[in-house]
């Protein structure tokens, strides 16, 4: 205590607490980032495979979705639906890993005449182009099991084949990719298939 009845501060004690909170130790950063390290060494392999089931399923999707289209269009319009492999995206030629076009094919000739042809139910109704495919750019592969490049879906939903039309899609570097089976029928159904 001072003279005045106050309790005297010591200065010293107030600049030592002050530079004593200043930061991590060397020690605490390298732990920290060792921790960051492991952790991101077992997250980038599980990205990645995540990243490949992603692009997988949505390849098989886009592929389900144009089939399911295709025997809609087919029964709804009474018209023969034609889905191909397609380089330029005009016509059938190519391979799946090309594109592919979607179109009505109501003279069955397997060529998008979508100038001039007229027939179909009900009378008077051209032929569509009714859904166009980019070629795969992104490391992906379709297939089909018999090497056929065009399948045709009849005015019942029925394909035009006695047998399973079958395609494997795969992405780069995957052990597994998915099989998409049209059945005669029409239906289509998918399972888990080894890649190449």
């Amino acid at each position: 205590m001072n003279a005045w009845g106050t309790e005297e501060i010591n200065t010293l004690t107030i600049v030592h607490r002050r530079t004593r909170c200043a930061g991590f130790t060397l020690t605490e950063l390298l732990i920290t980032l060792t921790v960051a390290a492991i952790l991101t060494a077992l997250a980038v392999p599980s990205y990645r495979s995540y990243i490949q089931s992603s692009r997988m399923a949505s390849a098989t999707n886009d592929l389900v979705a144009v089939l399911n289209t295709a025997r809609s269009v087919a029964i709804s319009t009474g018209q023969q639906v034609v889905f191909c492999a397609s380089s330029d995206q005009a016509t059938c030629s190519g391979t799946w890993n090309d594109g592919w076009i979607l179109f009505t094919d109501c003279n069955a000739n397997t060529t998008p005449d979508t100038t001039g042809t007229v027939c179909g139910n009900p009378p008077d109704r051209p032929e569509q182009l009714l859904s166009v495919g980019e070629g795969s750019t992104q490391g992906r592969d379709i297939s089909n099991g018999a090497g056929n490049t065009n399948m045709r879906y009849l005015a019942n939903g029925m394909t035009n084949s006695a047998a399973d039309e079958t395609f494997t899609v795969c992405v780069d570097d995957a052990d597994e990719g998915r099989q998409v089976d049209v059945n005669p029928v029409g239906r289509v159904t998918t399972s888990t298939v080894a890649c190449p």
